[in-house]
């Protein structure tokens, strides 16, 4: 019954384009039905995503329409659960709308209308559900001015946390996996944006959590991670461990974040064979407290592995090639927050493997007595058994360290 009454739709639609008021009235009805999964297929089926795309490019100029149409593309594009065949259709929806253009009468609507919150709002929620796993689209979507328009809206529309948060999982989509995205998102401001709205909205965790995450994914390059430390992420980030230390998922993607934007490569010239590939975001991290912040982290968040394992990641970045560096992190207590952590969590590997590092990464004259007194080789020893093949090599070297350190 439900397949009738829409093909009378499209019927409608199809018989009468150069009625602009039935079109609108038609998609209208399209982006009601398309608020119930189980219609997208239907409306799919019965040639709603052409007659939608038809609409659109007949009429660019009316809001409504691009709106309304907006929204059934959105809808039927976006991963669906598979039916009780274990079959999914949702991949030859976002086929279909892309072969027929509708990936660029979107971008095409939201520069057209960038003072329409809800032409904006729906425009990037159905970039992240049509773009979030197609390279080519994520090019063509930036190329096509769709980030500039995303950027813009949300200085536009600054006064909506909803959209903004849209707006940051677009912009992550965009970027992810896509390093020449990534530098043109933060060409055109697209860091200064987040930034502010984090600012902004500094009390709403799910915004924190959000450009926290969009910025880890921007931040995962050399060049855009030095931007983000420039234009202040660092600080905002960190602010926000502090603020929303009781929050898992805020302090998950800020210590990721943290972690991506002061990295450390491996470099067989330097002393510890390791050299900091973002020394000035390392520099401010020092300079704005985020050992303190790191370490508090991790006491408030002891049963979060996902948590401690960032964290380790970061104090290894920040204790590269500086031995006043290792000595102020063990003097603000890591050895008993790391240590902690691998009993807590000595079944996790990844974590085991990053606090081995760390640990061995701290050694220097200045901390020899407090890593001997906290029995950091024992538990190296332990994490060596239980995952030999990452962290026997750590536990090695910590133990050859210490005894070619007592020697001398």
């Amino acid at each position: 019954r439900h397949g009738d009454n829409i093909q009378v739709v499209m019927n409608a639609m199809d018989s009468f384009q150069g009625e602009e008021e039935l079109q609108l009235n038609c998609c209208s009805v399209l982006q009601n039905l398309s608020v119930v999964e189980e219609m997208h297929q239907i409306i799919a089926n019965h040639g709603g995503i052409n007659c939608v795309i038809n609409a659109m490019e007949a009429y660019p100029k009316n809001v409504h329409i691009q709106q309304n149409a907006i929204g059934v593309l959105m809808r039927i594009g976006q991963k669906a659960k598979s039916n009780s065949n274990g079959d999914s259709n949702s991949d030859d929806n976002q086929l279909k709308i892309l072969k027929r253009g509708g990936d660029k009468r979107i971008v095409e609507a939201m520069v057209n209308h960038n003072e329409s919150l809800d032409i904006m709002s729906l425009g990037c929620m159905a970039i992240v559900n049509l773009a979030a796993e197609d390279y080519s689209l994520k090019t063509g979507i930036v190329e096509s001015s769709g980030a500039d328009q995303i950027i813009i809206a949300m200085v536009v529309h600054s006064h909506d946390v909803n959209f903004l948060i849209n707006c940051c999982c677009a912009l992550r989509t965009l970027s992810s996996g896509h390093d020449e995205n990534k530098s043109k998102i933060v060409e055109k401001g697209g860091i200064d944006s987040i930034v502010s709205v984090m600012q902004l909205y500094k009390n709403n965790l799910k915004m924190q959590e959000v450009a926290a995450s969009t910025l880890c994914e921007l931040g995962s390059i050399p060049e855009t991670a030095l931007s983000i430390g420039k234009c202040g992420g660092i600080d905002v980030l960190i602010r926000a461990l502090w603020l929303h230390s009781d929050n898992s998922n805020v302090k998950l993607e800020c210590c990721c974040a943290l972690e991506i934007l002061s990295r450390c490569s491996q470099n067989n010239n330097s002393k510890n064979n390791n050299s900091v590939e973002n020394v000035e975001n390392v520099a401010l991290m020092l300079e704005i407290g985020a050992i303190s912040a790191v370490i508090h982290t991790m006491q408030q968040s002891t049963e979060d592995s996902r948590v401690q394992e960032s964290c380790c990641g970061i104090l290894y970045n920040l204790a590269c090639d500086s031995e006043y560096v290792k000595a102020r992190i063990v003097e603000e207590e890591a050895l008993d927050a790391i240590s902690i952590s691998m009993v807590l969590h000595k079944n996790v590997k990844a974590l085991q493997q990053k606090a081995c590092r760390v640990l061995n990464n701290l050694i220097c004259e200045e901390t020899l007595d407090a890593i001997q007194a906290a029995n950091v080789p024992e538990l190296m020893n332990v994490a060596a058994f239980n995952f030999p093949s990452e962290c026997n090599k750590e536990a090695c070297f910590m133990v050859n360290t210490l005894e070619r350190m007592a020697r001398i």
